[in-house]
């Protein structure tokens, strides 16, 4: 079958490049920016309101979504074919991943004595000082952690929490 077609992709994970699209009066348009495709005659500039919820709740959009419901961004490693008509442009195929980054199998315990070594490793490459170490917990896994570290790095580490009348700015329990 002889067919008219554009094929996109968006490289891996690590480019830097968006890929924003949309369909615009029977033309595909394209950019790697989407101010590159508000200027376009005929985009319709409607909020996509769960991709507003999307950043609201998470502080990012998910692909494809972005803040425009007429514009689709490419997720990284994805491709998609467009077909290209008399009667305008079309989908040819849905966008699909077209490479993942492979993983090595590793166990869970592994893994946290990898994390536990490098942690360490860290507080112990950055504790440089000539005044004890000073945490101050917040009531969070990150302020245990680093405070842990320091002191199983053998580190002096001095430490204390801060706490509020207001109750929705104390943190102590």
């Amino acid at each position: 079958m002889d067919r008219d077609a554009g094929y996109s992709a968006r490289a891996t994970a690590r480019a830097r490049k968006s890929f924003y699209y949309a369909f615009v009066n029977k033309s595909f348009v394209f950019a790697s920016e989407i101010k590159g495709l508000l200027d376009w005659p005929g985009l319709k500039r409607g909020i996509d309101y769960e991709a507003m919820i999307d950043f609201l709740t998470f502080g990012f959009v998910f692909d494809p979504k972005n803040i425009w419901r007429s514009m689709r961004k490419l997720a990284p490693a994805h491709a998609m074919t467009v077909e290209l008509r008399e009667d305008g442009c079309t989908i040819a195929s849905e966008p699909r991943r077209f490479w993942s980054l492979p993983f090595a199998s590793r166990s869970s315990h592994a893994t946290a004595e990898e994390i536990r070594s490098t942690l360490l490793r860290a507080s112990n490459e950055m504790a440089i000082s000539d005044e004890p170490f000073r945490t101050i917990f917040s009531g969070g896994v990150d302020s245990s952690t680093v405070t842990a570290a320091l002191s199983l790095s053998g580190h002096s580490v001095r430490n204390c929490t801060i706490g509020f009348d207001d109750a929705a700015y104390d943190e102590p329990d």
